[in-house]
C-alpha cells in the first residue's frame, strides 16, 4: 500500500485528551520523540468539562493539612472492587498519583482545594483536587498548560485533525506504528503511515457510540443521561486495539441519578433531589433504597445504581411542607453540596451551618461555612421551574402525588404510612436510613420532582497491566502497545471508585504509559 507521507518516530500517542497529553510530555521527556495525533481541529477532549480529579498522597492535600494515605484508599477501594482488577494497577495508581499531581502543579496549575464528598457522622477523604485560582474548570486548566508544554517541547509533533485508523503489526506480532488519514483545511486528505518503536493509545471513552454501549451493557441507554456522550467519544482505540489482538475487559460507569439533566433542569432541584430528607419511591410507588447514601457513603454513586435498577431508570423524590421549611430554616449543607459550590454548580450564599466541623478540623480548620450562599432560600424558585417545565408537582394530596407518578394511590400511600412509622420509632427496619435523616411526609402540600437515572460515563474496554501494557487475549504483553486513560479496563469493574477517579486515572495512567513507552522504544 502506498501512502501519502511516512513519518518515522519512537513513540506515537493516539488522543490529545487528558492522558495523551501527560502520555506524549512524559515520553518526552524521557528522551523519546513524539508524534501526537488528534482527530479533532484541537486538544483537550473531554477533559476540559471535568470539575476536578481524585488523587491521595499529593502536594495539594499536604498544604491542607490533609493526611489522607494510599494505602488506606487502597485498602477501601480494592473492597469496593471485590479484587475484580490488576491489583498491581491500582496499587500503582494509589501510590504514584500524589507524584502524578506534583508533575501536573510543576506544569503551571495549582491545586488550592480538596474536597471531601461528605460527612456526616464520618470524616470522608478529602481527595477530590481542585484549581480555583484558575477561575477556570479544573480540567480546562490542566489541557491549557499542559497543552503548552506540548507545544514548547521540540521533541512532540502535533497532528490535529488526524484520525487514526489501524495500527502496524510487525512480524513478531508487536506494534510497529499506525495508519492514520489526515483532513486538510479545504477538505482534501491524506493517509499516513507513522512508523514508531511504541504506541500508546488513549483515545477516551465509547460514551459517544450506541453501538458499543449496546454491546458491552444490553442496551445503548438512549433514555438515559450519559453526561460523556459527545460526539467524538467513539471509541475508536478500543476497536483497532481489538482488531490487532488485544484482549477487552469489562465496561464500567460512572452513576450520578437521581438528577435532572436529562431535562437540561434548575441545578437548585437537581441538589435538591439528592438531599438525605427525602423520600423515594419507584414506578410502583414503593421504597426502594436508603435515600442518604448520598450523604452518608463515600460511595454515594451507589444511590444512583439503585435507581438505575428501577423500570425506566427512573424515581420520584417526594417532600413535604414540614421538610421543606426544616431544610430552609437550618441551610444545612451536605458534603456532596459542598462539591458543587466548589464547582460554582450552586449559587452564592450567607450564613451556612452545616455538619463539616470534623473536615474542617482535617483540613487544617479551613471556615467552610462563610459565602457559601443561602442556596436553598432560592429552593421555591427551583420549584417553580420544574413545575413549568413539567419535572415536578405541588400536590395537595397523596392521590395527587399518586397520579403524577402513574401508580396505584393504595400502595402509595402504604408505602408513606410505613415511613411515616420508621420515622416515629427513629428506626428505618427496610433499608437503615440514619435516624437524623427521617422526617415523616405528613404534612400538605406534598413537593414531588423526577429523579431519573443517569451516567456520567463509560470507562474501560482495552485490557493493560500494571505497566499500561495492552495484553492479548492470553494476557501476555502485546510488544510495544500501550493504553492509558478511560479506554483502559482492569482498574475499574462495573461500578465506579472515588469522585473524580476518571481523570485522577488518566493524569496517571498517561503519565505512566508514557514513560514505560519510552523506555520500551529507547531499547528497541
Amino acid at each position: 500500500m502506498s501512502y501519502t507521507k511516512t513519518i518515522d518516530t519512537d513513540v506515537v500517542v493516539l488522543g490529545g485528551a487528558g492522558s495523551g497529553l501527560c502520555a506524549a510530555l512524559r515520553a518526552a521527556e524521557n528522551g523519546a520523540k513524539v508524534i501526537l495525533v488528534e482527530k479533532q481541529k484541537r486538544l483537550g477532549g473531554s477533559t476540559v468539562l471535568a470539575a476536578g480529579f481524585f488523587g491521595v498522597g499529593s502536594p495539594a492535600q499536604m498544604r491542607q493539612g490533609v493526611f489522607d494515605s494510599p494505602d488506606d484508599c487502597y485498602r477501601e477501594v480494592m473492597q469496593l472492587l471485590y479484587w475484580n482488577v490488576d491489583a498491581r494497577l491500582v496499587r500503582n495508581w494509589m501510590q504514584q498519583s500524589g507524584e502524578s499531581i506534583r508533575w501536573i502543579e510543576e506544569k503551571g496549575v495549582i491545586f488550592d482545594q480538596v474536597v471531601p464528598f461528605q460527612a456526616t457522622g464520618n470524616y470522608a477523604k478529602a481527595t477530590y483536587h481542585v484549581s480555583n485560582g484558575s477561575k477556570q474548570r479544573t480540567g480546562m486548566a490542566i489541557y491549557k498548560k499542559l497543552e503548552e508544554h506540548i507545544y514548547a517541547n521540540g521533541n512532540i509533533e502535533v497532528f490535529l485533525n488526524t484520525r487514526a485508523t489501524s495500527l502496524v503489526k510487525g512480524e513478531n506480532n508487536d506494534a510497529t506504528g499506525v495508519i492514520a488519514t489526515r483532513k486538510h483545511d479545504d477538505g482534501a486528505e491524506d493517509e499516513i503511515l507513522i512508523n514508531a518503536k511504541s504506541v500508546v493509545i488513549a483515545t477516551g471513552s465509547i460514551s459517544g457510540n450506541s453501538q458499543l454501549i449496546e454491546r458491552f451493557f444490553g442496551t445503548s441507554y438512549d433514555d438515559i443521561q450519559i453526561m460523556a456522550r459527545l460526539p467524538h467519544n467513539q471509541g475508536e482505540g478500543l476497536m483497532m486495539a481489538e482488531e490487532f489482538g488485544a484482549k477487552i475487559g469489562q465496561m464500567g460507569v460512572l452513576y450520578i441519578g437521581p438528577h435532572n439533566h436529562f431535562h437540561g433542569a434548575d441545578g437548585i432541584i437537581g441538589a435538591v433531589i439528592r438531599r438525605p430528607e427525602s423520600l423515594k419511591v419507584n414506578h410502583l410507588g414503593e421504597r426502594f433504597a436508603d435515600e442518604s447514601l448520598w450523604h452518608c457513603s463515600e460511595f454515594g454513586w451507589m444511590m444512583s445504581t439503585a435507581i438505575n435498577h428501577q423500570y425506566n431508570h427512573m424515581s420520584w423524590c417526594i417532600f413535604d411542607q414540614a421538610c421543606m421549611d426544616k431544610m430552609v430554616k437550618d441551610n444545612t449543607v451536605y458534603g456532596y453540596e459542598e462539591f458543587l459550590h466548589a464547582m460554582h454548580t450552586l449559587p452564592k450564599t450567607r450564613h451556612i451551618k452545616h455538619d463539616m466541623s470534623m473536615a474542617a478540623d482535617k483540613l487544617g480548620g479551613t471556615d467552610r461555612s462563610a459565602d457559601q450562599g443561602i442556596w436553598l432560600e432560592n429552593i421555591y424558585n427551583g420549584v417553580d421551574r420544574e413545575v413549568k417545565g413539567n419535572r415536578g408537582r405541588v400536590c395537595n394530596t397523596i392521590g395527587e402525588l399518586a397520579e403524577y407518578i402513574g401508580c396505584d394511590s393504595q400502595t402509595l400511600e402504604g408505602s408513606i404510612e410505613r415511613y411515616n412509622f420508621y420515622c416515629e420509632r427513629k428506626y428505618d427496619n427496610d433499608f437503615l436510613k440514619k435516624t437524623e435523616f427521617m422526617l415523616p411526609v405528613s404534612t400538605p402540600p406534598y413537593y414531588i420532582f423526577d429523579g431519573p437515572g443517569g451516567i456520567d460515563t463509560c470507562v474501560g474496554g482495552i485490557y493493560v497491566n500494571y505497566d499500561l501494557r495492552v495484553v492479548d487475549k492470553t494476557e501476555k504483553p502485546i510488544p510495544g502497545l500501550y493504553a492509558a486513560g478511560v479506554c483502559c479496563s482492569n482498574w475499574l469493574n462495573g461500578g465506579y471508585a472515588y469522585y473524580g477517579s476518571c481523570l485522577g486515572f488518566s493524569l496517571f495512567s498517561g503519565q505512566s504509559a508514557g514513560i514505560n513507552a519510552a523506555r520500551f522504544a529507547a531499547q528497541k
